[in-house]
């Protein structure tokens, strides 16, 4: 079995990067109304076309509170945080095992005072942006994305991608080898970027060759975990409407890969149409949860089953819904019926991990040059 790795502080799923319209609004409501959905949003979806991805994000706050960093980042590979780092303990940090057996300590001595140097340009950029949208306080986010990919059919990409309050400010074009602005307040940042010749040819060769170098790297490094295999646990349940129907709930969790598949069934026949999904999101662990339900007459009958199909099965699994809700475990084909009280993404524990083995040390990926503030 795939081991499990508790996930970075909660703060962290609150505030990863999202293009234009991602947020219902601005602010701290949006973000934390959005907290659930935000690894969904971006780190499936950045790899869902790709083999393999390597992404780095970054967020600073302008208005941070107890348990709250002014600056965080974090790193991963595919769909898996392997490194962290955040003001308050202001450690670069292993958060997979794979990457602490084959790292040393240089490694993460190098991460470190990237990091704090990174706070620094992150503090003065947030700074020079709220002057530049006429802002004196609140609640406000800077985030940045970075990373590459190796695509299916072989070929190589990456993407360098700035936002503020939720919003894209500005993205890097590899194809041109240019900054482009999505807001007239970045116009200025664009023009003075654009004239740095020697940092464009920097960001596109660090993007195409670097990262990928890296990548191909950690894939060796976290090959055996990577391809892990976690069964999902099945919960059904049926509860009745203000408006007379009953909903029939299927709850999914604790699966990895992410990939899964979950329709309701009548008679044995799927509701395709009818099933209602929500997002796949992250358990806190490592691991997945997503939740699908089917509203329905009571007056009509029939016997209705929850269908799932994953890759840790050896072939699809219908739990069927009974008056009292029941949770079926799955391993790998096997099925072991358990009372499961599962509570939701909660508190997300905060474990400290140690620094990585000794070793031959070498500069985490993108140490070599930092990002420059918008006015610089």
């Amino acid at each position: 079995m795939r081991g499990r790795e508790t996930s970075l502080c909660l703060f962290l799923l609150l505030l990863l990067p999202l293009p234009r319209g991602a947020f219902a609004g601005k602010g701290r409501d949006s973000v934390l109304g959005y907290s659930l959905g935000l690894l969904l949003y971006i780190l499936p979806g950045l790899v869902s076309w790709a083999t393999h991805s390597l992404q780095y994000f970054h967020t600073a706050v302008s208005n941070p509170e107890p348990g709250l960093p002014a600056y965080a980042s974090v790193g991963y590979l595919d769909d898996n945080l392997f490194v962290e780092c955040d003001s308050d303990s202001g450690l670069f940090k292993p958060r997979a095992q794979w990457i602490k057996d084959n790292v040393g300590a240089d490694y993460w001595e190098s991460g470190t005072k990237l990091g704090i140097a990174q706070q620094q340009v992150f503090r003065t950029s947030m700074r020079i942006l709220m002057e530049r949208y006429n802002q004196t306080g609140g609640f406000h986010t800077l985030q940045r994305r970075s990373g590459c990919e190796i695509r299916k059919d072989g070929s190589i990409g990456g993407s360098r991608q700035l936002a503020y309050d939720g919003d894209d400010f500005l993205s890097f074009d590899m194809n041109t080898s240019t900054w482009v602005a999505a807001v007239k307040e970045a116009e200025i940042t664009q023009r003075r970027w654009n004239a740095d010749t020697a940092d464009l040819q920097y960001r596109k060769q660090y993007t195409e060759k670097e990262c990928i170098e890296w990548l191909r790297k950690y894939h060796r490094y976290g090959k055996e975990a990577l391809q892990g295999r976690e069964p999902a646990a099945v919960e059904v349940s049926g509860k009745a409407t203000p408006d007379g129907l009953t909903r029939r709930s299927c709850r999914v969790y604790g699966f990895y890969p992410r990939d899964i598949a979950v329709t309701w069934m009548k008679n044995g026949e799927t509701r395709e149409q009818e099933t209602q999904r929500g997002d796949i999101l992250p358990s806190g662990d490592g691991t997945y949860q997503i939740q699908a339900t089917l509203e329905i007459d009571p007056k009509e009958g029939g016997r209705y089953s929850c269908l799932v199909d994953h890759s840790s099965l050896l072939e699809p699994f219908n739990v069927f819904w009974e008056p009292k809700s029941n949770v079926i475990p799955i391993v790998a084909g096997v099925i072991m019926v358990a009372a499961v009280l599962a509570a939701i993404v909660g508190i997300i524990i905060w474990r400290k991990i140690g620094s990585g083995k000794k070793g031959a040390g070498y500069l985490p990926p993108g140490s070599h040059r930092l990002e420059k503030s918008p006015r610089k």
